[in-house]
């Protein structure tokens, strides 16, 4: 209402509101605040922000960090309507379901700012903050480094690595009693105990000459020279294993006595025979290998010759051309580990061979041996086998576990019944909040035009009787006297004429009014229509279940 003669004005007016504060409610919002500050969300510090602003901005904040993604538009007017942050909440409350909060939550709750629900979870999200930033950081870190090394090296780091590399390892010791003839003899021994470290040695040297050569031919020449160097070493190593016919692994088992030898040289030349022939069989296997591994290593080269020249015209490429660069690396970076995992296979895959050859050849020369040992290695090998199978098996089980969980998850996501029943009766409540507060402005506008009106006409009156009361001494004059009737009626024709406006704009109303009713008595003769029909239906419906049941 506005200023009227009394001199006040309606708070309604002005835009101010009564607003009762629950205590409850203001005690926990500075707990969530706090909760949230606590976590590193310092945009709830602003003052300016309303409530819903900070507690909305926590929440996507809080799911982003835990791995999620919100379909959020981050930049949101401040000034939503009741609908915006409806399906704001909304977005919100299906990737919680997602999360797997344990905690429920309705989006009209987090647009009421319901904070004895919110707090739960915004408790439960920060946790999973913590977690997530504890157990992703080490990622980000090793990230980090990774992403220095690739334009760095650290000489420090890399010259301890192949200190490690290059420490001495001993790969095979003398049987006791064992006495060399000379001392030449004696050094040589020495260095085949050894023969691990001189290798080791090798490769670390030849992979650090790889690292600092810049030209990728003078790469595969050093790659070539390391190679014989290597095949030379091994050469030696296996001369000196045949002077030295009584050293012996470290790790092989004492021999046991004579009583588990072979019955017979005919059986020893049998099993010779049969691993004989699967030695054949694993040769071909490890030919195919490695001609797989000869079409990996041109496939490799030809990767390579395409990186030099891309990186040769590195410098007037764009941002696409270096996309499908880093593609191309990575997959060269792939191939490479393919590459060494199939050396490091093939080579443990020949040494069992060669181990399970000499063996069967010792005990065919009259050397003790044991049949059982080499029959449980057999089968420790087939178990191996068959324990990587199993692992095999239950991680595929583990991935279609993961999937019908996430389908499941999906499932959960979309909205049942009874929750569209709970959105429908909100919206309808909203409606009818919202014509009842347009019905009341209504009344505010027509009530205000009607005491400006009365206003009007009270001020016509004052001003006449003034006017009166201060010619009282013209009443004599005869001239006077008839401008006064004049102007009275003057006056009383300007009142019939708003008479009459007022009696027209009476009449409009009240047709319209009659309309309204005679729309409303048909509506609601519809509506009784409505449920008579749905009546019929429901009988209708009863009777053909019945008669369905009788027929079954």
């Amino acid at each position: 209402m506005l200023q009227g003669e009394h001199g006040f004005v309606s708070k309604a007016a002005q835009g101010e509101f009564d607003i009762r504060e629950d205590e409850e409610q203001f005690a926990k919002l500075q707990d969530t605040v706090d909760l949230l500050i606590a976590a590193g969300y310092f945009r709830a510090r602003i003052k300016g922000l309303s409530a819903f602003d900070k507690i909305v901005g926590g929440l996507v904040w809080s799911i982003s960090l835990c791995k999620y993604n919100v379909d959020v538009d981050l930049l949101y007017s401040e000034n939503s309507t009741i609908g915006q942050k409806i399906a704001l909440t909304e977005k919100i409350v299906q990737v919680l379901c997602q999360v797997q909060c344990p905690h429920s939550i309705e989006p009209h709750q987090i647009q009421g700012l319901d904070f004895v629900h919110i707090f739960p979870v915004v408790q439960w999200l920060v946790r999973r903050v913590l977690e997530c930033k504890e157990k992703y950081g080490d990622e980000a870190q090793n990230h980090s480094l990774y992403q220095f090394h690739q334009s760095a090296d650290v000489i420090e780091e890399t010259s301890v690595s192949d200190q490690a590399k290059s420490s001495p390892r001993r790969k095979y010791r003398r049987r006791a009693g064992f006495h060399s003839a000379n001392l030449m003899e004696d050094v040589r021994c020495t260095l085949m105990e050894f023969d691990g470290y001189s290798q080791a040695a090798l490769a670390s040297a030849a992979a650090a000459k790889r690292k600092k050569t810049p030209d990728e031919q003078e790469e595969d020449d050093d790659d070539e020279l390391f190679r014989a160097e290597l095949a030379a070493q091994q050469d030696l190593t296996d001369r000196a294993l045949e002077q030295l016919p009584e050293i012996v692994l470290v790790e092989e088992e004492p021999l046991q006595s004579s009583e588990a030898l072979p019955s017979s040289v005919e059986e020893l030349k049998e099993q010779l025979a049969q691993l004989t022939r699967e030695n054949g069989f694993t040769e071909a296997e490890l030919q195919e290998e490695e001609e797989k591994y000869d079409e990996l290593k041109t496939e490799c080269d030809t990767l390579e010759s395409q990186l030099k020249e891309i990186k040769e015209a590195s410098e007037s490429v764009d941002e696409e051309t270096i996309t499908s660069i880093r593609e191309l690396l990575v997959e060269h970076d792939e191939i490479k580990e393919r590459d060494s995992q199939f050396k490091k296979q093939c080579k443990e895959e020949l040494a069992i061979l060669s181990h399970e050859v000499e063996s069967l050849k010792a005990i065919c020369e009259g050397k003790k041996a044991d049949k059982e040992s080499v029959t449980a290695h057999i089968l420790n090998q087939k178990k191996a086998d068959l324990l990587e199978q199993l692992k095999a098996l239950r991680l595929d089980s583990a991935d279609i576990t993961r999937e019908v969980a996430q389908l499941q998850r999906q499932l959960d996501s979309v909205p049942s019944n009874a929750e569209l029943n709970q959105y429908q009766r909100r919206f309808i409540e909203l409606y009818n909040q919202m014509a009842t507060r347009h019905r009341q402005t209504k009344q505010f506008f027509t009530l205000h035009n009607t005491l400006l009106d009365v206003r009007n006409f009270m001020k016509r009156e004052i001003d006449l009787l003034n006017s009166i009361d201060n010619s009282k001494h013209l009443t004599s004059k005869d001239s006077y006297k008839a401008s006064f009737v004049e102007n009275l009626d003057d006056i009383l024709s300007g009142i019939d004429d708003s008479l009459d406006r007022i009696s027209s704009k009476n009449k409009d109303v009240q047709t319209k009014k009659d309309q309204l009713s005679d729309e409303y008595s048909l509506l609601l003769e519809k509506e009784r229509l409505y449920h008579k029909t749905l009546d019929e239906f429901k009988n209708e419906c009863q009777q053909n279940e019945e008669l369905r049941r009788q027929m079954q």
